[in-house]
């Protein structure tokens, strides 16, 4: 009697799911139908409605991350004052430039001080110039920064994920507890994280082929087909036919965007790796040139070297980071250190640069965290993001295997991304931790790791009721967040 009932009881359900599928048909053909009419009638208005759409979300997203960096980075421009050490140093610095009108030579308390690359002093002299000598002045370029750097995270991680990503990562850089830390006093490493950020994404914007545009951006218009077949399963494990509509994104580039890749991106990076150099020294074209190097390699876009413009671009390079450097050397030929007579080239390239990453730089002033410190801290540093990280390796296996095997072989924006995404954190990390090093030294891989993370994060999120891994770690740091925030 018992099978007979389930006899009858799959019939039943057979027969109900394959009217359930005539239905979907009907109602998919019918709904295709009356797009094509309306696309036909007013070919515009569906891209229109999209595009209008689209422009409303980024808006908001915008409002989001404005409202958060004035709450956040605004409202504490006004206290406390400059603190001793790098903070009143490099302020004393802009000020000198201010009062004597020396945009070359770098002096702090009567002192000359060639320990550092101008632009981030010649901001603050800019900004000491306009709101004057306080405490807002000082610390405002630096505010600015962080705003900018978080717009980046959006734009970046809505392009090579999605929107949530990308919204995800930019309240992440203006709520992660090391970018709040290290902007509280003056030092250079958020220009530098976002000038170097910069030059990454337009390298990545160049070599992306004109007639792919790689993961469909979110924003972009969604263009519905006709339906299709699609084999699935019943309760009881009956294969069945059903009605799937069909989507798709467009994936050649607009002439506009053409134009951009083309003639915009590429001087873009020059000019970006250029502000870094100005900004921190030499260690952005070791950071920019070691990623850049590797990807190419990887991919194969080695290929595709004649869209980076390298040789009007690197003359664009060297007209913007070369004159400082030039002219302060040509001024500062006399010094001594350590007994011995040195100019500005030694002092500056060989002093703090390479002794300096070797550990033998003069004066002995500085120190090296811990290997166990200067691992573990970033979990602090990127709090509370970080309690995410046990993400990234949820089917860590699977997406290795799939890396390895389509090297060489085209790849989706989005693959291309955090390969380079991957690289260069890991090329910052592993530089600082064989190097002299300073807790805030790593700034610069903060976004592409919170890309990352938040990558993962917005995957798990989508399978968070079949996936047992994901909701357990997002479970987990939730729990932990709740812990330390009542603790």
């Amino acid at each position: 009697m018992t099978a007979e009932l389930r006899r009858r009881f799959t019939a039943r359900l057979n027969q109900y799911s394959k009217q359930s599928t005539q239905a979907a048909m009907t109602i998919q053909t019918s709904v295709a139908e009356t797009a094509s009419r309306k696309a036909d009638a007013d070919p515009g208005s569906s891209s229109n409605v999209v595009s209008h759409d689209a422009a409303r979300r980024r808006a908001m997203a915008w409002s989001i991350l404005l409202t958060l960096w004035m709450a956040i980075f605004f409202a504490s421009l006004f206290a406390p004052p400059l603190l001793d050490d790098a903070d009143a140093t490099h302020s004393s610095a802009a000020r000198h430039i201010v009062t004597s009108g020396d945009w070359v030579t770098l002096y702090a308390n009567g002192i000359r001080y060639l320990e550092k690359a101008p632009l981030p002093y010649w901001l603050v002299a800019c900004s000491f110039r306009i709101f004057g000598f306080n405490t807002f002045a000082a610390h405002l370029p630096q505010a600015l920064a962080v705003l900018l750097l978080s717009l980046l995270g959006y734009a970046w991680g809505s392009k090579a994920f999605n929107a949530r990503t990308g919204l995800y990562t930019g309240i992440a850089i203006l709520t992660s507890a090391g970018v709040f830390l290290f902007t509280r006093v003056f030092i250079p490493e958020v220009w530098l994280s976002l000038f170097l950020a910069t030059a990454l994404y337009t390298f990545l914007e160049t070599l992306t082929p004109v007639t792919t545009g790689g993961a469909p951006n979110p924003d972009s218009e969604i263009r519905e087909g006709p339906p299709r077949a699609v084999e699935t399963e019943t309760l009881v494990g009956t294969p069945i036919i059903v009605a799937q509509p069909t989507f798709s994104r467009p994936h050649a580039r607009s002439s506009t965007s053409f134009a951009l890749a083309s003639k915009v991106y590429p001087y873009a990076f020059w000019l970006s790796l250029a502000l870094a150099v100005l900004t921190k020294g030499l260690v952005a074209l070791v950071f920019f040139f070691g990623t850049a190097f590797v990807y190419l390699a990887l991919t194969g876009e080695y290929r595709n070297w004649r869209r980076l413009r390298p040789f009007t671009g690197i003359l664009l390079f060297l007209a913007i980071a070369a004159p400082w450097h030039i002219l302060a050397g040509l001024r500062n030929t006399d010094g001594s250190l350590n007994g011995h007579a040195h100019g500005f080239f030694w002092f500056y390239f060989v002093n703090e640069h390479f002794l300096r990453f070797l550990g033998k730089r003069y004066p002995v002033d500085y120190n090296k965290l811990p290997g166990y410190l200067f691992w573990s801290l970033h979990l602090v540093w990127l709090f509370p993001w970080a309690l995410f990280s046990p993400l990234l390796f949820v089917g860590f296996r699977r997406r290795i295997s799939l890396v390895f095997a389509k090297l060489g072989q085209p790849a989706t924006y989005t693959e291309r991304a955090t390969l380079l995404l991957t690289l260069y954190s890991a090329l910052v990390l592993g530089f600082f931790s064989l190097s002299t090093n300073q807790e805030y030294y790593t700034f610069p891989a903060y976004l592409p790791l919170l890309l990352l993370i938040l990558a993962a994060l917005t995957r798990a999120e989508s399978t968070y009721a079949t996936d047992k891994s994901s909701r357990r770690w997002i479970i987990f740091a939730h729990v932990a967040f709740t812990v330390v925030g009542v603790a």
